[in-house]
């Protein structure tokens, strides 16, 4: 699979992420985003899967959100969620935006982000 760097919107997700969470949790997030590359696993950018360097993620056995969920609007106006995972062993997993209308993600509008 062909990895890449991570783009500024997934950086700055990380950080908006990272920063809402306890010290010691944001400050190992942004370490991993900081020596992470991304694999693409949708073709419109829906999905990306985080490589870190010097680890080797175990068989999986599950994932769960930082507890952060974000909103975003695409082109069309239509909702988009905006979830980051880490795996069973609470490390940066993958980015998921989640469109909730039929389609493909168009162009998020990163601008009209927001985080609870």
């Amino acid at each position: 699979m062909k990895t890449r760097e991570l783009s500024n919107n997934e950086r700055a997700i990380i950080e908006r992420v990272a920063a809402k969470l306890p010290a010691t949790d944001r400050d190992a997030l942004i370490n991993e985003m900081n020596g992470a590359t991304v694999v693409e696993e949708s073709g419109d950018g829906g999905r990306v899967v985080f490589a870190l360097q010097n680890y080797v993620r175990p068989a999986y056995l599950g994932q769960h959100s930082y507890g952060v969920e974000g909103k975003m609007r695409d082109a069309d106006g239509t909702e988009i969620s905006v979830i980051l995972y880490a795996d069973e062993n609470n490390r940066l997993l993958e980015l998921e935006l989640l469109r909730w209308g039929e389609g493909n993600l168009q162009a998020p509008n990163f601008g009209t982000l927001k985080f609870y």
